[in-house]
């Protein structure tokens, strides 16, 4: 379940502004485990293992700095990525370490250029 889809905010990866971003969807999971005993009516449930993920999109630019770091990482370097930050104003944003899982380049005639980053988070969040 997405807990906000944001519309003002913005992307930092190890300190650098992600340019052009024009949404992003921070995602946070609760697993469950059931525990019903037999003979109940109604299922009993306790919660187990938090999870996240973030998938972005962006007006591409080669030659910004930040997107030129996720490049690297899903062509030639490590896919960790290590300082992220997930402003939600001008104040208050999530941190935290992920793995880029998906990057995407999306060329359309009339259109500009976008990318699309997943990231799979790794592993607790931090609110600030």
């Amino acid at each position: 379940m997405a807990i906000k889809t944001y519309t003002a905010g913005k992307l930092v990866n190890n300190g650098t502004q992600i340019g052009n971003v024009g949404d992003f969807t921070l995602t946070i999971n609760m697993g469950t485990e059931e525990k019903t005993s037999f003979g109940a009516t109604w299922l009993d449930h306790s919660e187990t293992i938090r999870g996240w993920s973030l998938s972005g999109t962006c007006y591409y630019d080669p030659a910004d700095t930040a997107q030129v770091a996720l490049r690297t990482a899903y062509t030639t370097g490590s896919a960790t990525l290590s300082a992220l930050q997930i402003w939600e104003d001008a104040s208050h944003y999530y941190g935290g370490s992920g793995i880029l899982t998906n990057a995407t380049i999306t060329k359309s005639v009339g259109s500009p250029d976008r990318l699309s980053i997943s990231i799979l988070g790794k592993p607790a969040l931090t609110y600030t």
